[in-house]
Parts: C-alpha cells; structure tokens; sequence
C-alpha cells in the first residue's frame, strides 16, 4: 500500500505534467469550414472480393496468403534453402567464424522462415513508432519524458510482439540472407 507521501509525489508530478502540457503552443492554420472541403480519393468502380466460400480455408492473414497468392509451404521452404546457400556462399565465406549479427549460424528452418514472415506481416499491418525493427522486440512499453525531473510516463500498448517469437539477432541474420531466387545476389 502506497504511504501518502507517494501519493503527494504522484500528484505534484501529475501537476508538473498539466502545467507542461498547458504551456505546448499548437499552430495550426485557421480553416474556414464555409470555404475549404475536405477531398477524398475516388473509389474504383471495379469490386474486388474472394471466390464465396474461399475465406473459410484460412483466418490469418499469413493463411490467406498461402491460399490466395501462393505463399504455401512449398514457397517457403524454397525461400529459405535460398536464403541458407546465400548466406553460405556469400556471407558465411568471408567470415573467419560462423558468428553473424552476434549469433553463431544456424541454417533457417521452414518453421522459421514462417515466423519470420509472420512477424514482417504483422510489422507492416500495425506499426510501432519509434526504434525500428527493435521496438517490435522491446519485451517493455516505450516511456515518454517530458522534463528530466520527472518520472517517465509508459506508453500503453508500446510494447513489442516478436521477441516471444525470435530473437532481434536472428530476425536479423534472416533479414539479412532472405532471398527468393537461386544465385541471387
């Protein structure tokens, strides 16, 4: 339980916030409503859509791309025995160890490749600000600060997915190799 001088301190940061964020100065042009519209893009005629009964077969988007534009089993598995000659032919031959990106070299897996490309889906469906690829791997929420005499405030929900997933090192070896066609270069 919080004694009460946590709570005076609380409060008195809370109050030192207000007051920063009274101070902020927004310049915004002023808009007459009466004058200016706002202008939307124009919508194609042209419908889109899935053959009916086709959204069954999957309920994630990495799914719905095995099903509809051939990222199926057999691609990625190609793509990573690919990317493991890439790296052995060119990046591998030229280090006097197999450590890359601080890890030692593991060939990708086919399990792998899938989280790999699961995570790179998930980064392009919903970005995190600030960090890079690095903020989808902070296990912790970004704290913001407004004055060096205050505590730091969390961000909800700023925290990274993909550390559960892969590490930043290994997510970066395979960035690194990913490659789709044989003696890319």
């Amino acid at each position: 339980m919080e004694d009460s001088s946590d709570e005076e301190d609380d409060r008195d940061e809370s109050k030192r916030i207000i007051h920063l964020l009274n101070k902020l100065v927004w310049n915004y042009d002023a808009c007459d409503p009466d004058k200016e519209t706002l202008t939307t893009p124009k919508l194609t005629e042209e419908k889109t859509k899935l053959r009916p009964g086709l959204s069954r077969h999957f309920s994630t988007p990495l799914q719905c791309l095995a099903v509809t534009a051939g990222l199926n089993e057999h691609f990625v598995a190609r793509l990573a025995c690919n990317s493991n000659q890439y790296c052995h032919e060119k990046i591998l031959l030229e280090k006097t160890n197999r450590y890359f990106h601080g890890l030692q070299w593991d060939d990708i897996s086919i399990t792998e490749m899938y989280h790999f490309l699961g995570i790179m889906l998930k980064i392009s469906l919903s970005s995190v600000d600030g960090g890079g690829y690095t903020a989808y791997f902070s296990p912790e929420e970004r704290p913001i600060r407004f004055d060096r005499n205050i505590r730091p405030i969390k961000i909800k929900g700023s925290e990274g997915f993909a550390g559960s997933i892969m590490t930043l090192s290994r997510f970066r070896q395979i960035r690194a190799v990913s490659s789709r066609e044989e003696g890319a270069k």
